[in-house]
């Protein structure tokens, strides 16, 4: 690809995350049109809705929900975690047991030295400027000369330059593994705009570290899968209530802020277990 002007990069601004992203145990210790139709989900909250099996003499059988329906053809991951937002058309999602993952992979990228060779595979494993520790990363673009790239961090959802020395090869084992922060785009997008109300509340809910339960289509999980280029259309629901992420939950405050206190007490609840049990 052409070679891109620095200037144009975009580091992912701290404020937009909600947790620092670097854990302290790590080493030392797919594309769809921005405007999501909305009626591809329209029955997530139509549960009351039924229709009858019929039978091949034409006999009703039994009577099934469209979301008993609808759970042919999506999946569901419950208390998950936006790790960066970069607009609603464009961020991450990490599922509940991420922690466990990202630990499970950091031996393998421990013994990951062979060079990187970039005729190989835009895929590898570089070093982070900000804590110098050692992450999978997909390449973005090359700064002139080569010396330096722009870099996802594909278990992460963040966006940095790394430099072209700090580079190494990806293991088969660990390219294997699909990326742990899955790229989305909100079904809600047209009507929760960057720059809005809406997607400043949206935003803070993301710093406040707010659970989200996620329905995606598996057709578009499994397009993911087979290539992390590809963004997937999703539902977000409060995992704490059940409602839907659109401007009509977003706008209401009051139970924004019910949210809000709920989830911090939950997470002061589990720190506070984690401390007794260290």
């Amino acid at each position: 690809s052409t070679a891109a002007n620095k200037t144009e990069w975009n580091e992912t601004p701290a404020h937009v995350r909600n947790y620092e992203p670097f854990p302290k145990h790590s080493l030392s210790n797919q594309t769809t049109d921005n405007a999501v139709d909305d009626e591809m989900y329209s029955t997530a909250n139509e549960s009351s809705r039924a229709f009858q099996n019929i039978d091949d003499d034409g006999d009703q059988t039994t009577t099934t929900t469209v979301d008993e329906a609808a759970a042919v053809d999506f999946v569901v991951w419950k208390n998950c975690l936006i790790s960066y937002m970069h607009f609603t058309q464009d961020f991450f999602v990490q599922q509940s047991d991420f922690e466990a993952r990202v630990a499970a992979l950091q031996p393998d990228i421990d013994e990951c030295l062979d060079p990187y060779d970039v005729s190989e595979s835009r895929l590898c494993v570089g070093q982070y400027r900000a804590d110098e520790q050692f992450y999978r990363l997909r390449l973005l673009d090359w700064s002139p000369g080569q010396a330096d790239a722009y870099a996802l961090l594909i278990d992460y959802g963040n966006k940095d330059l790394v430099t072209f020395d700090m580079l190494t090869r990806m293991s088969d084992t660990l390219s294997q593994q699909p990326p742990l922060a899955l790229n989305c785009s909100l079904a809600a997008a047209r009507t929760v705009q960057a720059g809005s109300g809406h997607y400043k509340q949206l935003e803070e809910l993301v710093n406040w570290e707010m659970r989200f339960d996620c329905r995606i289509r598996k057709s578009d999980l499994e397009r993911f899968y087979a290539d992390n280029t590809q963004i997937c259309p999703v539902e977000l629901f409060y995992a704490l209530n059940g409602e839907r992420v659109d401007e009509s939950t977003l706008g209401n405050a009051p139970m924004l802020a019910a949210l809000i206190e709920r989830q911090q007490k939950e997470l002061m609840q589990t720190n506070s277990a984690n401390e007794l049990i260290i």
